[in-house]
């Protein structure tokens, strides 16, 4: 069993050497995904200068901003704006992910040869029921049975743990949502965003789910 955990929405860590999540992420110290827009504030990737980050972490791509999300573009203007991102990555010596989840669940199957030879072999798909947005309806049903589906050249995992989702249950209901995650689902994948880690509560169930996952992943392998 392999245990994924990514971050969406991030930017302000990068700018931000104070920020609260760098630490919290620095100390988790299992390998982990930022997913990374290109502008927030003001400001952009341009502007940073140093990774605030250890070794464990990757990065990748998630859109322009927060009020673009890459659906809303058109395919040439979505690869203009994963090259710029990329372009900062390589700046900085920031290591690319393997995976991206595209802001909004955006599913840019189009691009998914543009994907491939950015070494990246899965987009995240939404943890809603709809399941699929844009890929056909006709692969919904091998999402819902195994979590994911191959389309255009790309694999898409669905997303199923959202911590933020979690806050207020039961530890004994959480365990509960994670085995039936692991029993079902190739594999778990634990999504957060860099706004929702500024809650403690959010840090602690964060803290308490991937410890939980791999233990689990440590014992069965």
């Amino acid at each position: 069993m392999h245990v994924h955990f990514s971050i969406d929405d991030v930017f302000d860590s990068l700018i931000d050497d104070t920020h609260p999540m760098i630490d919290f992420v620095n100390d988790i110290g299992y390998p982990l995904d930022l997913y990374c827009f290109y502008q927030n504030k003001g400001h952009n990737l341009s502007d940073v200068s140093t990774n605030n980050f250890k070794e464990h972490v990757r990065f990748g791509a998630h859109g322009l901003d927060n009020d673009t999300p890459p659906h809303s573009q058109t395919t040439s203007d979505q690869k203009k704006v994963f090259d710029k991102i990329y372009s900062e990555f390589d700046r900085l010596g920031f290591g690319y992910s393997k995976q991206v989840r595209l802001h909004e669940f955006s599913e840019s199957y189009e691009l998914s040869e543009y994907f491939v030879n950015n070494g990246i072999e899965r987009i995240f798909t939404t943890d809603k029921n709809v399941l699929l947005w844009r890929v056909p309806d006709t692969l919904k049903h091998l999402i819902k049975r195994h979590g994911y589906c191959d389309y255009n050249g790309i694999r898409f995992i669905q997303t199923n743990i959202r911590v933020e989702n979690l806050i207020g249950k039961d530890k004994n209901d959480v365990v509960e949502i994670l085995e039936d995650v692991c029993y079902k689902k190739e594999y778990p994948n634990v999504m957060t965003h860099e706004y929702e880690l500024l809650r403690p509560e959010v840090r602690e169930m964060t803290s308490f789910v991937l410890d939980y996952l791999t233990k689990k992943e440590m014992y069965y392998g």
